[in-house]
């Protein structure tokens, strides 16, 4: 298990987030392709997770070598707006993405992933985002019994409770569950920048976790590889030494985030 520390800032970090991980210098996560599982790809993607007064942002750079630019859009799932910016988004030339909206087959896309599971929790949270802005938010049950399946349907939109199993373990997936979160995308000098920040509500908090609290998860990032059904993978996950599984809903293998308090900027 891969071991980071994860920045508590004392500002909101919901606007602007890059700009003040820069400020207080929030230390950089590089994503590795999983064993095998690269197809030739060698693009560079780092993460900058952290947290403030309002809740958790992550700031991710992604190398896009064939992508052209595109300004800041700004998307979420909870209003009228959010959501007709997702559906009528326009696709990255240079990126496989569509614009489909919430709740859809985003994973068959240039995609992004952010996997959290708080301390002692028996959910961790899920936010996978397409390159053109759409996003399948949901959170997954780690123990039967906790919610009950009610579809085995995995059409889009995605929606109900939907068991599957991964290796050895049952995994409970609520496609139901609705994220109160915001996002930005932006293509700049064959870079992608996305900004996501989720408020501490929807993870069940008041308020920000106290220092040294020790959460879970990971940071994800799919590359279709053209003409063909095959993907390159990027995560934190842990494969080292294990059979892989080309899964990253493998919440054994998730990465360490321990909650650190930074005071002051640096610069």
């Amino acid at each position: 298990m891969y071991d980071y520390s994860i920045a508590m800032l004392p500002i909101t970090v919901r606007v602007d987030t890059d700009q003040k991980y820069q400020r207080y210098e929030v230390p950089g996560m590089e994503l590795n392709f999983i064993p095998e599982n690269d197809y030739g790809h060698k693009e560079f993607t780092v993460a900058f997770l952290g947290g403030g007064k309002d809740g958790l942002a992550l700031s991710l750079c992604a190398e896009v070598p064939k992508a052209k630019s595109r300004e800041v859009q700004t998307y979420n799932s909870f209003s009228d707006e959010g959501i007709r910016a997702q559906k009528e988004s326009v696709g990255i030339s240079g990126l496989i993405s569509l614009a489909r909206g919430p709740k859809s087959h985003v994973f068959n896309d240039d995609c992004f992933e952010l996997f959290i599971r708080p301390t002692n929790s028996d959910f961790y949270y899920g936010w996978e985002i397409n390159a053109a802005g759409s996003c399948l938010d949901y959170r997954v049950a780690l123990k039967q019994g906790l919610l009950t399946a009610t579809t085995s349907e995995t059409t889009e939109p995605l929606s109900g409770i939907v068991e599957t199993t991964i290796g050895d373990t049952v995994l409970t997936f609520d496609y139901d569950w609705q994220s109160n979160a915001t996002w930005n995308i932006q293509v700049e000098d064959e870079f992608l920048y996305l900004e996501l920040f989720i408020p501490w509500r929807d993870f069940g908090l008041a308020e920000a976790p106290a220092e040294h609290t020790v959460w879970q998860g990971t940071v994800n990032r799919i590359i279709p590889v053209p003409g063909t059904s095959q993907q390159a993978l990027q995560s934190l996950l842990d494969f080292e030494g294990k059979n892989v599984i080309p899964r990253f809903h493998q919440p054994d293998l998730f990465a360490k985030f321990t909650w650190i308090k930074t005071e002051k900027p640096q610069n």
